[in-house]
């Protein structure tokens, strides 16, 4: 691989251009980062929830969507790193009374495989999920979690088996490990994240969605600029706050530079960065789909763009009218040898922007040319999911 260069103004530019035109009030925010530089990227422009024109800058929170689950990862980990839960540990072992709170179906699932995509629960970043009650209660509280997976009939597949992207698994992470020292909870999970993960890093602009809703920009289900015109979306998703966990992190540029140079390995936490190799090492021998392996919260994927191959760990995040991406280039020692690059997009829109900018722009610092052939890169979700958001959102 060639040294890594930092990107020019043109070419963060150029890359942002063809997903911004529309007179929609639509941005995309572009990090990118190395051992020896970083820089943020603001383009497009904002209104807020009252249609007023609102900032474009390092403080404008973004809707994470799914990129909250490294976060979630972070904080399963820290349990670990504690001694307070262990690789082994199933649901069982630190739910009080078992049963009471979820159906024996559920009890033998380890925590671990909530966290690294093979729980056997269902997949549900699409069309026809089946792991939630119908009609869905909306706000959907952490009671109304438990109360539909103690009477549910709804049967898990075997855990450590087979690869299913389940939100449910991650929701269900975020709000039991608050068990583990004792029957009753020790604190929200809202509450564990700002202790654990947010505050000891400084991520102090980063909270969980319901507080934060009316100081979002409108987002835009927005799927490229040849789809037609941008639909203004309502901010939030129907799961929140037993969802939170799964997806409901709100967060800034400037925040997430600092995560990603902490997932990089550049920022120095010492008890949160011996946890990057556990986060970002294989954690199972199931393959969720080509070239790629699965880390806890994180994919590994070997990326092409047809003759040069880049290692990356990389989530996307998806929710109606926000779209988010995060990815640095694997090192060999995550937490003791720092990654080469890293980068991530941030816009209130959806489609394919995330994903592509986010990728040409790893191979443009790496020397090497985008791919031709978008479709190499990397996604939980994919397009046809996409446009079904229309009538049910998506939720990668």
């Amino acid at each position: 691989m060639s040294p890594v260069v930092q990107p020019t103004q043109q070419q963060l530019q150029d890359l942002a251009t063809p997903y911004l035109q529309t007179s929609a009030p639509i941005a995309i925010v572009i990090g990118y980062a190395s051992p020896s530089f970083q820089g943020l990227h603001f383009q497009g422009n904002l209104v807020d929830q009252q249609r007023n024109s609102m900032t474009l800058g390092g403080l404008t929170p973004f809707e994470l969507a799914s990129v909250t689950k490294t976060f979630t990862a972070a904080l399963y980990g820290s349990y670990i790193q504690a001694g307070w839960i262990h690789l082994d540990t199933l649901l069982s072992d630190i739910l009080p009374d078992g049963q009471s709170l979820i159906g024996p179906q559920f009890l033998d699932i380890p925590l671990l495989t909530l966290g690294n995509y093979t729980s056997g629960l269902p997949q549900d970043n699409n069309d026809g999920s089946v792991d939630e009650p119908s009609p869905l209660p909306s706000p959907y509280t952490v009671k109304d979690l438990f109360a539909y997976l103690v009477t549910t009939d709804l049967q898990p597949s075997p855990p450590n088996q087979t690869y299913t992207y389940s939100n449910l698994a991650f929701a269900l992470l975020a709000e039991v490990i608050s068990y583990a020292m004792g029957p009753e909870p020790t604190s929200s999970s809202s509450s564990l994240f700002q202790q654990l993960i947010l505050q000891p890093l400084g991520l102090n602009g980063t909270q969980m969605y319901d507080p934060l809703s009316s100081g979002l920009p409108v987002g835009f289900l927005y799927l490229d600029c040849q789809t037609g015109a941008p639909v203004a979306a309502k901010p939030g998703w129907p799961p929140f706050p037993a969802y939170n966990g799964a997806g409901g992190l709100v967060s800034t540029p400037d925040d997430m530079m600092t995560w990603l140079l902490f997932n990089m390995g550049l920022v120095d936490n010492p008890p949160l960065t011996a946890l990057l190799y556990f986060l970002q090492s294989p954690s199972t021998n199931v393959i969720p789909f080509d070239n790629s392996q699965l880390g806890v919260g994180w994919f590994l994927t070997s990326v092409s763009n047809g003759t040069n191959t880049l290692n990356t760990v990389w989530k996307d995040g998806d929710l109606d009218g926000f779209s988010s991406y995060i990815a640095l280039l694997q090192s060999p020692q995550p937490g003791t040898k720092p990654s080469e690059a890293g980068v991530f997009v941030l816009t209130n829109s959806n489609g394919d922007a995330v994903y592509n900018i986010a990728n040409d722009l790893l191979f443009l610092m790496t020397g090497y040319a985008p791919a031709a052939d978008k479709s190499r890169y990397p996604r939980t979700i994919r397009p046809s999911a996409l446009r079904a958001r229309r009538t049910r959102p998506g939720r990668s």
